[in-house]
């Protein structure tokens, strides 16, 4: 109980971490310019929700692949879906509601790995976003397919600086994890091996 404590203490500083996009990047005219944007998000039990405006969505995809290379770094691995729709988030009163909210938790547990789908209520919204890919995301077999069929993915082991470390983090977990997880990683590492930005 204490080791899934310290983990979840973790995993909650790497959602803080993960959710400030601080940096500075060239712009379209060639300057240099400083990015500093904060993505909302709270934690709740084992559910992490991040969300974003419409038009804030590349950092929404930034955090998240930020936060799924960071849970790997503690050992704890991610999934989860994005999900897109009018909501109520009202951080300060702890209200989150929203037919979106209930699409993504179900995806969410319907997915057999290590990674994040794009259902299709976002991916129209997110076609040309750095990080969004096509992909056929891994659906457990007893969810039902027609309903949770995701063709688009987080390309989350791009946001790694070191290129073989996802690849190095999931196989590490896949060794220790019991027959019944490793199929999880096996199909992170099927993902991971077939997607080049």
């Amino acid at each position: 109980l204490e080791r899934l404590y310290e983990q979840y203490v973790l995993l909650l500083e790497a959602t803080k971490q993960s959710t400030l996009i601080d940096r500075y990047q060239l712009s379209s005219e060639g300057l240099v310019e400083h990015i500093r944007k904060s993505v909302g998000h709270v934690v709740m039990s084992d559910t992490i929700l991040l969300w974003t405006t419409q038009q804030e969505a590349p950092y929404l995809v930034i955090s998240i692949a930020n936060l799924v290379n960071t849970g790997l770094l503690y050992g704890a691995p991610l999934r989860g879906a994005i999900s897109y729709g009018p909501c109520i988030m009202d951080d300060e009163r702890r209200v989150f509601l929203g037919h979106p909210i209930i699409e993504a938790l179900e995806a969410e547990k319907s997915q057999n790995w290590v990674g994040v789908g794009v259902l299709p209520s976002a991916a129209q919204y997110l076609a040309g976003t750095s990080g969004i890919v096509e992909y056929e995301v891994p659906i457990k077999a007893q969810a039902a397919p027609s309903k949770m069929t995701m063709n688009h993915a987080v390309a989350w082991h791009f946001a790694e600086d070191t290129p073989d470390a996802p690849t190095i983090r999931l196989t590490r977990l896949m060794v220790v994890a019991d027959s019944k997880s490793r199929i999880k990683y096996e199909q992170a590492l099927l993902f991971v091996r077939s997607i080049n930005l």
